[in-house]
């Protein structure tokens, strides 16, 4: 993870004259017809990961709190500005401020038993497994290419995400909830037309449903008014309540739309879309191997069941690139052939000049299959420059196999 964007765990505030006692979120659960008699036990283990905390995520993650979850992730690179006090949950103290910090803590005030995390980061840029260890993803940002990598990693590690969004022009609020059941399950992305893959590529920011064009905002924040914001939180807790709790009949794979000009609410199904260019690729994660560093590429193939000679075979391992080469003073290609970390620009020292050998992007590669590693499949990873290795990706063109480092060497 870039050193710029950390994940922190927040703390208990201290409070001026000790500690107040925090009730049990059992103390106000109803009693669900025809819910689990272990409801509050069931919600005290559950852990969500949340991407955007702003006008919508910021309450769907202090509702969340309040409900005694185990783990909670805040995940938004943003900080509050002056107009965020007329949408979101906030007051103008907070301006200025980080969003997954400020309302991180104000998490941890809630459920001190929660265990909390705020990072300031991309989505795109957290950790490979980062989703791995949620047993729920909440969505709630303006951005598209935030949404396609949301639910590219949910179809990977089989995740039910809920995605809550406003239209502010038509009082329109939409949540859909996709199961992930399987790669052949729809995400985010199946929703798209081609407007919406156009102004990806074009890099505008758009409103977060991803409905229609109609909905498209442009490089603006999403308009609304802080009331529709606080509904869309509302029904998605709600949903996220049924996922977790099994309640009523299934909403895995549905799309809740309510519309305040009309003050109706529909629900539709979601369906795969069989031309969607987003990844849809389920991985599966090996057992924990306690010293990952001193496996070679080969030997992690064999215990994925791929063949290590394979010329479809391919490695990647997360914070790193393979360089074949660099150049240094001497001005002819040094031969390199080890893993570097990925915001590394040198690669050791030249033989004969000293001086640093400089990356070649050409040389540098982010995936390395089998056959440009050659012999070096054979050697542990620690050999190749890779000893702090946490997360290893193997792909044999149809399948995919994450290995990790134990827990005590991942981040949280």
């Amino acid at each position: 993870m870039p050193e710029h964007a950390p994940i922190i765990e927040v703390q208990p505030p201290r409070r001026a004259g000790g500690n107040v006692a925090s009730p049990s979120a059992a103390a106000r659960l109803p009693a669900f017809i025809a819910g689990p008699a272990d409801a509050a036990a069931k919600l005290g283990a559950l852990k969500v990961l949340t991407i955007g905390v702003g006008s919508v995520g910021g309450r769907v993650v202090l509702h969340l709190a309040r409900l005694g979850l185990a783990s909670l992730w805040l995940i938004d690179p943003k900080r509050f500005k002056a107009e965020s006090i007329l949408t979101h949950d906030i007051d103008p103290r907070s301006v200025g401020k980080f969003k997954a910090q400020v309302t991180a803590r104000r998490c941890k005030a809630i459920s001190p038993a929660t265990r909390v995390f705020a990072g300031r980061v991309r989505v795109e840029d957290l950790p490979v497994d980062a989703f791995a260890d949620a047993d729920l993803v909440v969505l709630a940002t303006d951005n598209l290419a935030a949404e396609i990598e949301v639910g590219r990693r949910c179809v990977r590690f089989g995740k039910p995400l809920v995605q809550a969004a406003v239209h502010g022009d038509t009082l329109t609020v939409q949540v859909r909830v996709f199961g992930n059941a399987d790669q052949q399950s729809p995400c985010p992305a199946c929703g798209f037309g081609e407007g919406e893959w156009r102004m990806l590529n074009d890099q505008v920011r758009f409103s977060c449903d991803g409905s229609g064009a109609a909905l498209v905002q442009g490089a603006l924040p999403t308009m609304s008014v802080s009331s529709l914001c606080s509904l869309a939180a509302d029904l998605a807790v709600n949903q996220v309540l049924r996922v977790a709790l099994a309640l009523g009949e299934s909403v895995l794979d549905t799309c809740l739309e309510y519309c305040g000009y009309t003050n109706r609410s529909v629900s539709s199904r979601l369906v795969r879309n069989a031309r969607c260019p987003a990844e849809h690729a389920r991985w599966r994660i090996a057992p924990e191997i306690k010293f990952l560093s001193a496996c070679s590429p080969a030997d992690l193939s064999r215990v994925a069941g791929f063949d290590p000679a394979s010329a479809s075979t391919a490695f990647a391992v997360e914070g790193f690139n393979w360089v074949e080469s660099g150049m240094c003073r001497c001005a002819l290609p040094q031969a390199v052939r080890c893993f570097v970390p990925e915001a590394r620009q040198r690669a050791g020292r030249c033989s004969q000049c000293r001086s640093s050998i400089r990356v070649q992007p050409i040389f540098e590669h982010q995936v390395v299959s089998a056959a440009l590693l050659g012999a070096a499949a054979g050697q542990p990873l620690a050999n190749l420059g890779a000893a702090a290795a946490r997360c290893v990706w193997l792909s044999n063109g149809d399948e995919s196999v994450l290995f990790r480092a134990p827990h005590d060497q991942r981040l949280p």
